[in-house]
């Protein structure tokens, strides 16, 4: 809609009626999606002053805290708003949106309360009853995650593919393949798009990732059309075979359903994503990561997953000798069948945790770090600085830790910065680093 006009309508409502509660709340909701956090702070406050105890204002107060990253502020105008005068759908609103900035903030047992408060409020919510299932599968506490998810189940008629999936990771940490295996099948025979679309990590849903999958297919067919009888036309072949194939693994319920089974050995805690192969091109070009230009002829990539890195490194950055590290076996054994397939016999694939990695002789690391504990990253980053040679690059998901320590000889220096749209963010930022020698002041 027209939300200027609306702007103009609302302030000049709240100049003629300046006790409007309404026209107050109702403008800092227009400014909050212009994205004007300042605009939208003062006329929700302005709201406030005119009935310090609407619940409806705290809440989008918080709404907007969320907006702003200051979620423990978020948390407090919640709670305010629990404690207004509302009606249980309210209720149950404010609770629920309180209980999920606790969980991200870790702070399990208060989101635990906060979700039971929001079931007290509204017993058939079914995202209620879902949360809570989540944050108690997190807490470790897997068969009442189970009865909660099964209630979500019941208020749904068993057919929302996300729980089923749910419950098919929980059954699985509890090690009941038998159960978990059915809740699979339940949650794939229901959607299995949508359940792509949770494996990647893909909000928009199933739809909206088949879509994304069709357009890398057709910027593919646009490349090597363009590329027609040039050199390059038949490298480009390869690695649109090689897209297809990956692509593939990544829809069959199969592979999916022994992914999941083998991240429950660790705990549930391996995320998954994709790297769209626009963006792959867009960090790549230009940034100084091919073996021409780093001089070196061996690359590693940490958290590989199906290999796409590694695979991407070889064939298209012209790395001759790859190794990927990986938790999961079931992504190493894939890895090595499309490696045998295409017979790239220079790449290996070990299921080996990544710090162990001898890494003295690479061009480039490329560090899959989406989701890494800050203290993983930390012993990371020093592994980097202790054993990588100097001039070798870093590809990073999230920003690294820059440590400048004495006992270190070498930096990390920050080379440059690309979006890079993944499954998970369409507007991630990869960072570019360079090992350099440390300048003594």
């Amino acid at each position: 809609g027209d939300v200027e006009g609306a702007i103009a309508a609302y302030e000049e409502l709240a100049v003629l009626q300046p006790s409007c509660k309404e026209a107050w709340l109702n403008l800092g909701l227009c400014h909050s999606e212009e994205g004007d956090c300042y605009a939208a702070m003062q006329a929700y406050n302005r709201a406030l002053d005119v009935d310090k105890d609407w619940g409806d204002a705290h809440y989008n107060k918080g709404l907007l805290f969320e907006d702003m990253c200051s979620p423990e502020e978020a948390v407090t105008c919640y709670r305010v708003a629990t404690n207004c005068p509302s009606s249980c759908e309210q209720q149950g609103r404010y609770w629920s949106s309180c209980g999920l900035v606790l969980n991200d903030l870790g702070r399990n047992e208060e989101a635990l309360h906060s979700y039971d408060e929001a079931i007290k409020a509204t017993p058939l919510s079914l995202d209620a009853w879902v949360n809570r299932g989540q944050v108690l599968s997190e807490m470790g506490r897997y068969d009442e995650a189970i009865q909660s998810y099964k209630k979500a189940l019941d208020l749904c008629n068993d057919a929302d593919p996300g729980i089923w999936y749910n419950m098919a990771l929980t059954y699985a940490l509890l090690d009941d393949v038998s159960l978990a295996e059915t809740s699979f099948s339940k949650a794939v025979g229901l959607d299995r798009l949508e359940v792509m679309a949770i494996i990647h990590n893909f909000r928009p849903g199933g739809p909206a990732l088949e879509e994304r999958r069709a357009e890398e297919r057709e910027y593919l067919r646009e490349r090597v059309a363009l590329l027609a009888d040039s050199a390059e036309e038949s490298r480009w072949n390869d690695i649109t075979r090689l897209v297809a194939r990956l692509r593939g693994f990544e829809a069959d319920p199969d592979w999916m359903l022994q992914r999941l089974l083998d991240s429950s050995a660790h705990g549930g805690e391996t995320a998954y994503g994709t790297t769209w192969l626009e963006g792959w091109v867009s960090l790549t070009r230009g940034a100084g990561l091919s073996a021409a230009d780093t001089g070196r002829a061996s690359m590693a990539v940490f958290g590989s997953s199906l290999g796409w890195q590694c695979f991407l490194g070889h064939m298209d950055l012209g790395y001759s000798a790859c190794v990927g590290y990986e938790l999961l076996a079931s992504q190493v054994s894939a890895s090595e069948a499309v490696a045998r397939e295409f017979g790239l016999d220079a790449l290996e694939f070990r299921c080996q945790d990544a710090l162990e990695a001898d890494i003295g002789d690479l061009g480039l690391l490329w560090l899959n770090t989406y989701a890494w504990p800050s203290d993983v990253k930390e012993k990371l980053c020093s592994k980097i600085l202790s054993e990588a040679p100097m001039g070798a690059m870093i590809v990073s998901y999230q920003p690294l830790p820059l440590l400048e320590l004495d006992r270190f000889q070498q930096v990390l220096e920050l080379q440059a910065t690309s979006q890079l749209e993944t499954s998970w963010d369409p507007e991630l930022e990869g960072h570019i680093y360079k090992v350099a020698k440390r300048r003594l002041h």
